[in-house]
Parts: structure tokens; C-alpha cells; sequence
């Protein structure tokens, strides 16, 4: 709260989610939360289990959580707390609307059996996570579809918070597919908002190393200028504790005050197919190179200390992540192995990538859409053992 940070997004089934979430809140940090409601001036966002890939039970117990806090605000005249949830790994748009109907339904049996009607009346904001580069290409025509279900259903889309993706793409892909991917989706969300008038809010998540999105206290300025359009950044911890409180505090209130202006730049339909071309290129060396490279990154990542607790979410190992059969470790045990390695991820398959970018003509398309793709990588380059 002290570096000014205005919403908390949390695992919906962490201790986060717990019954007496508010109450443990109001109880402890009474003054400081009557002043600013939760669901009004600060924000907590739970991310909820995905029930494609795993069992809606689990999202149950979560949409229990958020009923009961609502019930618990409004009998204290207080907002409800708890609005919107977001899904991971969104691929299409049945599966927002199957969510968003899951919760109604819920809502209306609390309401047979216990008599809140307010609950009803409230609906489920969806925020969808895009977290491949296929699905963050897709992700304009998923939302586009995701409006046109829901007023079909007699429903109402206020606005569209999309979250892209920027640790796990970049482990599957790359970094010149996946920043590519995340640039044409800001350039749709923007052609969506012209077309039917509803904002469009998009989220980005970065790390401080290139690999995982390139935001440090030192360069807010050209991360801003590179994902123009980005309404929400979800600051990771490396931004706030490798680098001294003054710095930090400067960078945060610049990203408040200026991430609002930066507009977003629209791309011609006919730019779609040359990052098609393009993607390829990048992420087949990419792929090639991690599968030779696994073996050696498992070992050094299990050293890797946990940076969170987690509900493990498939199975006993939790969401998967592997490239062909190969399994690998959470982005942020990977990136801190290859590091460790003196092996940056930024580079695999960039040579081949860049060569045939070369030959193909398509080294203007790249350094127009990716202009910190130099810095990026003369900053990776420093970690680089070259023996």
C-alpha cells in the first residue's frame, strides 16, 4: 500500500481466498480500509481455476468466497469487494461466457436457499488471460465473438479487460513472438473499442529481465512507449526489491501518470500476415534449442527457490509446461536456471531467426514493431558465458 499500489491480483484458492478474508482486513487494518473500500478505491482480483483444464469444483469454492464477502459488505454498507475474476489460459470465448453463467447460477441457488437477492443482480466481470502467442493473436476476434454471445444471452459487456501473457508465452515461443503477438493484439483491442464503443483496459505482467517483459524503475519511459496501449501493469517483485525505494516510488507514480496517455498504435490488417511469417522463424530454433537445453535447466532449477505458495492446479506438478514432451520448470525457475547457466533465454534460436529475417526481407517489420529488441539484447548479453 505504501508504494501505492491500487489492486491486489491473487490465486483464487491461495490463503487469499479465504471466507474471512474481509474480515481479517477491516479487522487489522481498520482505519486505513474504512478509508478506501475495497471494490471502490483499491482492488482485489482473485484468478480463478480454469474449468476446461481441471475441475469446476474448485471454482465453486471460489465463487462461495466472493458471495460471502459480498453478503459481509453490504450488511457493513460497504461496495462489493469482489467483481471480477480472472481466467487463465483463455482460448476461446465460450469459456468467459461458461464462467460468468457458472457464477449467476450459483448466485441465484444462494439466493433460493438463503435469501439475498442482492447477490443476483451483481454479475461476474471476466478478465481473460491470453497466455500462448497463438491465443494472444486470436485474442481480438475471441472478444469480439465473447460480446456478440453475451448480448445474445440478454446480456450487457461494460468494458474489456484482457490480459496478456509475457512469462509463459516467451517460454513456449520466445521473445520476438511473443512481443510481436502482444503488439497486434493492442493494435485490435484498439480497433474493438472504435467499432463498438466499449473500453478496453488491456493488462501486461513483465519481469524486470527482457525475457519476461523488460520493465525495470529505470526504463518506464520506453516500456510505456513500447506497449502503448497497456492500461494496468501488474508490478512483480523484482521491480520493487532489487532496486532502491526512492527509485521505485519515482517509477510507480510515472507509470500511474502516464500510462493513461500513451495511445495505443494501430496496425493495418495486412501487417497479420507477415508476423505470421515472421513468428515461425523464431519459435522453431527456439523450440529446437530448449529441447536440447532441458536437461540442464531442470537440474539447475531445482534449486531454485519458490518465490510464492500455489495450489497446484493438474495433477500433483500443477499446470504444465513443456515444449513437445519436454517438461520444463515455472517461467521463473527457468529464467533464474538459464541465468545461472550464463545461457540468457533471449538469445535461443535468435541467431537462425534473425538470419532468415535477413534473407526474407522482414528485418524492417521487426525493428518497427519491436523497437527495444537491441537494448534488449545487448542487456541480456552481459549474463552471457560464452564458453
Amino acid at each position: 500500500q505504501d508504494l501505492g499500489a491500487d489492486e491486489i491480483m491473487g490465486d483464487g484458492e491461495g490463503k487469499l481466498a479465504d471466507d474471512s478474508v474481509l474480515e481479517k482486513l477491516w479487522g487489522k487494518y481498520h482505519d486505513y480500509f474504512w478509508s478506501r473500500k475495497i471494490g471502490r478505491d483499491v482492488f482485489m482480483t482473485f484468478r480463478v481455476p480454469n474449468p476446461r483444464v481441471e475441475s469446476g469444483y474448485r471454482l465453486g469454492r471460489v465463487f462461495m468466497v466472493i458471495l460471502a464477502a459480498r453478503d459481509m459488505a453490504s450488511q457493513a454498507g460497504q461496495p462489493a469487494p469482489f467483481f471480477e475474476v480472472i481466467l487463465p489460459m483463455t482460448e476461446s470465448a465460450t469459456e468467459m461466457l461458461q464462467v460468468q453463467q457458472s457464477f449467476q447460477r450459483i448466485a441465484e441457488a444462494a439466493h433460493e436457499s438463503f435469501g439475498d437477492g442482492d447477490q443476483v443482480k451483481h454479475a461476474l466481470e471476466i478478465i481473460p488471460i491470453f497466455e500462448s502467442v497463438e491465443s494472444i493473436l486470436n485474442s481480438g476476434a475471441i472478444l469480439r465473438e465473447y460480446i456478440g454471445l453475451v448480448r445474445r444471452e440478454g446480456g450487457t459487456v461494460s468494458y474489456l479487460r484482457p490480459f496478456c501473457a509475457r512469462s509463459d508465452p516467451a517460454l513456449n515461443s520466445g521473445i520476438v513472438p511473443t512481443t510481436l503477438g502482444i503488439k497486434w493484439a493492442l493494435s485490435e483491442y484498439a480497433k474493438l473499442s472504435a467499432e463498438t464503443g466499449l473500453p478496453t483496459y488491456p493488462i501486461i505482467a513483465p519481469g524486470s529481465l527482457p525475457f519476461r517483459g523488460g520493465l525495470r524503475p529505470n526504463n518506464v519511459a520506453e516500456f510505456l512507449d513500447e506497449f502503448a496501449g497497456i492500461r494496468t501493469i501488474v508490478i512483480q517483485s523484482a521491480f520493487r526489491y532489487d532496486f532502491d525505494r526512492p527509485q521505485v516510488e519515482v517509477a510507480i507514480q510515472t507509470i500511474k501518470s502516464q500510462i493513461a496517455n500513451a495511445e495505443p498504435k494501430i496496425l493495418p490488417d495486412a501487417i497479420l500476415a507477415e508476423i505470421q511469417q515472421i513468428i515461425p522463424a523464431f519459435e522453431k530454433p527456439y523450440r529446437s534449442l530448449i529441447e536440447k537445453l532441458a536437461p540442464s535447466i531442470n537440474k539447475v532449477a531445482r534449486f531454485v527457490p519458490k518465490r510464492r505458495e500455489r495450489v497446484q492446479h493438474i495433477g500433483l506438478f500443477g499446470y504444465s509446461r513443456q515444449i513437445g514432451e519436454t517438461q520444463l520448470p515455472r517461467a521463473i525457475g527457468f529464467t533464474a536456471a538459464c541465468y545461472s547457466l550464463g545461457l540468457p533465454p533471449e538469445l535461443y534460436g535468435l541467431g537462425r531467426g534473425l538470419k532468415w529475417a535477413r534473407e526474407n526481407g522482414k528485418m524492417d517489420v521487426i525493428e518497427k514493431l519491436y523497437r527495444n529488441l537491441k537494448p534488449s539484447l545487448i542487456a541480456s548479453l552481459k549474463y552471457l558465458r560464452k564458453e
